[in-house]
């Protein structure tokens, strides 16, 4: 998940969107919203998970960590008496934007208990989406976009025009800077020529007025600035016409691709339209509700009965891609998500299986079914970091008579109960054994799942106060923790803290991360470089690496090392054509990347001169070239490991955004590191 839009839920009154970095850390006052944040993701993530789509319950596995017992209590206050009863959400997942509406619905003594769906929306990357509407009663209407149900023939049509447009929209900037770079010489040719013109009015003057030796020097200077402005204007001249011939060949080149990709609009005019099958929920069981079963079910008989009304495109062919479309649109809109709450551990030497009123009770349960073994990755995981923070060498969980179980610790060759270790430790130990049974279920379901389904791997937790009873060092450890287990297992992490500490090491990492920026672009490569390179797409991508026992984030902005680009390379260098067409299209890149690379040189030396001090810098990114100044590099905080959101009362959460220096360019609201400092003053 990469984003998340929420409307109109607990103390959200209008709408909060928030970009989830891979730690997301929640900071701020207390009642602002945190919490409000992570039970909307425990409630949606019941909802995807649900046998009914069409209706919002408050009552799944969730319920004992969310703790919203019906809709009216899921409202933000403020609206529900304004008789504003739509509750949004909104989440990029899995390359797709979904949207979620729900209304009221089961009235009971003035309470409403449950909502109803009244708008999904599914969109791909390419715009292509499915959208499923509520029209009363028990009775929806689903819209499909064509591009979301294509044979392959199709689907292979509708790729080069992609790859048409994207050619004609690369094309178009490099005009737009060729025309700058002329526009730049003209200009200063247009002020040599005032120049020269002033000269030649001097000349006239001279011949008429001066004589004598001074007159004689100053017309021999003049004549020598006149020749060094007349070889300047023939110059620019000389640069002018090759860069009019780019010009003129770059608008042949576009007009040509016009042509092309209308000659593909007009062979896909009759497949590029939605289909648009009703249906009533009255035909389907409450366990039947979901969207995959109604995907299946309702385009199949469309397919089926409106076969002829449809014209004359054979859709039985693509009535397997309707299948295929059930278990793509279930992945977009699914997600797995842990949580751990500031109770993670208990003072207590037995653990009760059936107590869940601590975390750690639930991860005993998971431990008993799926326990770490020796020497797994999972092992050496908590090994690690249980050194790390000084809790010991190594645990083990025992089951006592099957109603009990006690976790005990391995301190010099000692084994001695958790409790005793004190209660800090029992929290940290919490978090540890969490992070480590994730890797522990990933690397079993990789060995059970395809390729295709392996999405459905845990990959975000959500701790609320990590920092709790820990000394501060180990508190700002917490960070490294958080860090090294998405780079080596890509956990992602939301983090709701009040710990300085935590965030201020974040702030470290984050100056570490640009120090070492230019010697990490150099040992790796981002995901659409090498798409492009290879002519393959995403999810190829994605599936090949997996295959190989290498998982990836399917972002086309994910960074893979020279081992996976190799692999890739491997993989999908054998198809010569496709290979030769990238190393066209590679080879236009760096063409244009080249000429615009010499524009900018002359663009800049012209700033050096009027700025004398700035210097720029231009880095090439994957739609161009961009300018930066050296000391205000300008990166999301999507693109950063870290991002921070600060929470204050009655405003929406705003993005701190690090800088170079890891330094927040927008600071914290009154009263957070504030505190510390007043005290240091006062100590002072």
């Amino acid at each position: 998940m990469d984003k998340i839009s929420i409307t109109n839920f607990r103390k959200v009154k209008d709408t909060w969107n928030l970009d989830l970095a891979p730690i997301t850390l929640f900071t701020g006052t207390n009642n602002s919203g945190k919490s409000s944040v992570i039970k909307a993701l425990l409630l949606l993530e019941d909802y995807v998970k649900s046998d009914n789509h069409f209706e919002l319950s408050f009552n799944g596995n969730n319920y004992h960590k969310h703790k919203i017992d019906c809709y009216s209590n899921a409202i933000n206050w403020f609206n529900k008496d304004d008789n504003n009863l739509d509750i949004i959400f909104e989440y990029k997942n899995n390359s797709f934007d979904i949207k979620l509406i729900f209304e009221p619905t089961d009235f009971e003594g003035g309470v409403i208990s449950k909502g109803r769906l009244k708008m999904l929306k599914v969109v791909r990357e390419d715009n292509a989406s499915m959208v499923v509407e509520h029209q009363g009663g028990e009775e929806y209407l689903m819209k499909v976009h064509n591009g979301l149900i294509v044979s392959k023939g199709n689907e292979n049509n509708e790729k080069e025009l992609i790859n048409i447009l994207n050619l004609t929209d690369n094309t178009n900037r490099v005009l737009a800077e060729k025309q700058k770079a002329i526009n730049f010489e003209l200009t200063k040719k247009n002020e040599l020529e005032k120049e020269l013109i002033k000269l030649e009015e001097s000349f006239n003057r001279n011949s008429e007025i001066r004589r004598g030796a001074s007159a004689r020097v100053l017309d021999f200077k003049n004549k020598e600035r006149f020749h060094i402005l007349k070889n300047q204007i023939n110059e620019i001249n000389y640069k002018i016409i090759p860069l009019n011939q780019e010009i003129s060949d770059i608008n042949k080149k576009l007009v040509d691709l016009k042509k092309l990709a209308n000659q593909f609009k007009s062979n896909e005019i009759k497949s590029l339209h939605d289909f648009m099958p009703e249906f009533s929920l009255n035909d389907f069981d409450f366990s039947e509700r979901t969207i995959e079963t109604i995907i299946r079910r309702v385009l199949s008989k469309y397919f089926t009965d409106d076969e002829k009304k449809l014209g004359n495109i054979d859709f039985k062919k693509d009535l397997g891609n309707v299948m295929y479309l059930a278990d793509v649109i279930t992945n977009a809109i699914q997600f797995n998500l842990e949580y751990l709450s500031p109770q993670r551990n208990s003072q207590t030497r037995l653990y009760i299986n059936d107590n869940n009123s601590n975390d750690i009770n639930n991860l005993i349960n998971i431990h008993s079914h799926n326990p770490i073994i020796n020497g797994s990755s999972a092992s050496k995981f908590i090994k690690s970091w249980m050194k790390e923070f000084e809790i010991g060498e190594d645990f083990k969980i025992k089951q006592i008579e099957g109603i009990a179980s006690k976790v005990e610790i391995r301190e010099s060759g000692k084994w001695i109960n958790l409790v005793d270790k004190g209660f800090g430790a029992g929290q940290i130990f919490s978090i540890i054994l969490r992070i480590a049974l994730c890797i522990n279920s990933n690397e079993f379901l990789k060995s059970k799942l395809s390729s295709s389904n392996r999405r459905k791997l845990n990959n975000l937790i959500i701790i609320e106060e990590p920092e709790a009873n820990l000394h501060p060092a180990f508190q700002s450890k917490l960070a490294n923790l958080f860090l090294k287990t998405y780079n080596e297992y890509r956990i992602r992490f939301i983090i709701e803290t009040h710990s300085e500490y935590i965030i201020r090491h974040s702030q470290v990492l984050i100056k570490e991360y640009f120090q070492n920026f230019d010697n990490f672009d150099n040992k790796t490569i981002r995901l659409n470089k090498v798409l492009r390179e290879l002519n393959i797409s995403l999810d190829r991508a994605v599936e090949h690496l997996s295959s190989k026992g290498f998982e990836i984030e399917a972002r086309p902005t994910t960074i893979i090392s020279n081992n996976e680009y190799e692999i890739l390379l491997d993989g999908f260098q054998t198809d010569r054509s496709k290979r030769a067409a990238s190393k066209e299209v590679n080879e236009e890149k760096r063409k244009e990347k080249e000429i615009l690379r010499i524009a900018f040189e002359e663009i800049v030396e012209k700033h050096r001169i009027n700025e004398e001090a700035k210097k720029v810098i231009i880095k090439a990114k994957a739609k161009g070239l961009e300018i930066k100044s050296v000391g205000k590099i300008e990166i999301g905080s999507k693109n950063l490991p870290f991002s921070v959101y600060y929470f204050e009362k009655e405003a929406q959460p705003y993005d701190m955004e690090y800088d170079i220096e890891g330094k927040f360019k927008n600071e914290f609201g009154i009263g957070f590191f504030d505190v510390s400092r007043k005290l240091t003053r006062k100590l002072m």
